[in-house]
C-alpha cells in the first residue's frame, strides 16, 4: 500500500519544479515608464530576460517579457536582434486548443508532477518559441522563457518578419503566454534592478 503525501509535500515538489523550470534563465525586472504615449504603461511589470548558461550567452544577449494586470505575459525579442539583418522566421509552438479551465488545471497539474511531457499549446521556459535566421546564415533560437498556456502566436511575422525589429512590443511580438503559477518566478531567481 502507498502513502498518500501530504499537502506540503506535494508543495514542495510543485516548487522545486518551478525552479528547474525556471534555473536557466535570469530575470531583471526593468522600471515601468509610464509617461502617455509609451507602450510600457500598459503592462504592470516588465523584464530582461538572460540565459544563465554561458553557451546560450553566445546565442543572444537578452529579450524581454511584458506582463499585463491580467497576468497574460507578452513575449518579445527585446534588443537581441537590434543590430541584425532578418532572414526569415519560423514558430515552434501554436495557440492552445480551446478547454475548459478544469481541463487546463488538470494538464498543467500533470506537468507539474513530471506525469505528461508535453501537451498541444502548454510550453516550458527551456522550449524554443521560434528560430531566426540572420543574414549571415546564424540562427537565433529564442526560448519561451515562460512556463504556461500558449494563448496567440503572432503568426503575421512569418510573412513580414521586419516587424521584430521595428515594432517589438506590438506588432512585432513573439507570443502572448499564460503563465502556470507565479511569473515572474520565485524572487530566489529573479534579480531586482539597480
Amino acid at each position: 500500500m502507498t502513502k498518500k503525501r501530504t499537502r506540503d509535500e506535494r508543495e514542495d515538489k510543485k516548487d522545486d519544479a518551478y525552479r528547474k523550470a525556471y534555473e536557466r534563465f535570469s530575470y531583471t525586472s526593468v522600471p515601468s515608464n509610464a509617461c502617455l504615449g509609451s507602450p510600457h504603461r500598459y503592462f504592470e511589470s516588465s523584464y530582461i530576460v538572460r540565459p544563465t548558461n554561458d553557451n546560450l550567452l553566445q546565442t543572444f544577449s537578452s529579450m524581454r517579457i511584458h506582463r499585463h494586470a491580467n497576468n497574460l505575459c507578452v513575449v518579445t525579442v527585446g534588443n537581441l536582434i537590434s543590430d541584425k539583418i532578418i532572414e526569415s522566421v519560423q514558430l515552434h509552438h501554436q495557440e492552445a486548443p480551446p478547454s475548459s479551465a478544469g481541463n487546463k488545471r488538470k494538464q498543467q497539474s500533470k506537468l507539474l508532477r513530471g506525469k505528461e511531457t508535453s501537451a498541444s499549446g502548454i510550453v516550458r521556459p527551456d522550449d524554443i518559441l521560434c528560430t531566426i535566421k540572420i543574414s549571415d546564415q546564424s540562427i537565433i533560437e529564442v526560448p519561451c522563457a515562460v512556463w504556461g498556456t500558449v494563448v496567440e502566436v503572432n503568426s503575421a511575422l512569418v510573412n513580414d518578419c521586419a516587424r521584430i525589429k521595428h515594432d517589438p512590443l506590438f506588432s512585432g511580438y513573439l507570443a502572448v503566454i499564460l503563465p502556470t503559477g507565479p511569473f515572474p518566478p520565485p524572487k530566489r531567481i529573479v534579480e531586482e534592478s539597480k
